[in-house]
């Protein structure tokens, strides 16, 4: 077939081991780097190693948050193999530096063991208000569309609490199912948005104590504007997962 002879005769610009349909990609160059765009547009999480034909300084962006951060690699015959992950339609930018170094994964004086993660259920009352701060006749976790007199709203409501961020070296936030945008902060700093599932974030530098968490949720408008009653708000359940590494087992 002709796509085979054409594989045979161009090698490939990104290869990704195991192979998988759902992952899409384009590659361009700007100002000096290699930019990979990774699309996981399937249902499932998308998780391999990625072999690039050229060379050099990693970082990986997440296209949603702007966050970045520095990667480790192998250099092969061909150019270099990174690790990567993909949720559910999340998007992530490979960015190449070819006048860098390029870091080794095998060249790591310590390897880290797997986190120890532990779950806390946040099961005390939950505040709704609208965006303004008034209070509103909800009341907890559930699918507002389902409650009397909130049938077909279409907006942003905000649940607060009051938690207890345990103590870890990374704490997650696990909101359970939402309907449909979910942006959470914490003592009124934003620390992320999540449009779709896995509706989990990073807490990041939040230290470990009592914090105000807000978690503000905006549904459908197709429930106001089309009459669908599409499940809406934050339905959880919702939990923070503390993850803990456990210390480095030396290389040989």
């Amino acid at each position: 077939p002709l796509a085979v002879q054409i594989d045979q005769a161009v090698p490939r610009d990104i290869r990704l081991s195991p192979a998988h349909t759902n992952l899409r990609f384009i590659h361009y160059r700007k100002e000096g780097l290699d930019l990979y765009l990774l699309v996981n547009e399937g249902e499932e999480t998308v998780t391999g190693d990625l072999e690039l034909s050229i060379s050099g300084k990693i970082e990986i962006w997440d296209a949603l948050s702007g966050a970045s951060r520095a990667a480790r690699g192998r250099i092969t015959d061909a150019g270099i193999v990174v690790g990567v992950e993909l949720e559910r339609r999340q998007s992530l930018v490979v960015a190449i530096d070819p006048s860098g170094h390029l870091e080794d994964a095998q060249g790591d004086a310590q390897s880290e063991d797997e986190p120890e993660e532990t779950t806390y259920a946040v099961e005390t009352a939950w505040a709704l208000c609208d965006p303004v701060g008034a209070a509103v006749n909800l009341e907890g976790l559930g699918d507002w569309s389902q409650r009397e007199g909130w049938e077909l709203f279409s907006g942003t409501l905000s649940y607060r609490n009051r938690v207890s961020i345990p103590e870890a070296d990374e704490v997650w936030l696990d909101l359970g199912r939402v309907g449909d945008i979910a942006e959470v902060l914490v003592d009124g700093s934003s620390v992320g948005v999540r449009m779709w599932p896995p509706y989990r974030l990073n807490l990041g530098s939040v230290d470990a104590g009592d914090h105000t968490l807000e978690i503000r949720v905006t549904n459908s408008m197709a429930n106001e504007y089309e009459g669908m009653q599409l499940p809406s708000g934050l339905m959880g359940p919702v939990a923070l997962v503390g993850r803990t590494r456990t210390g480095g087992v030396h290389a040989t």
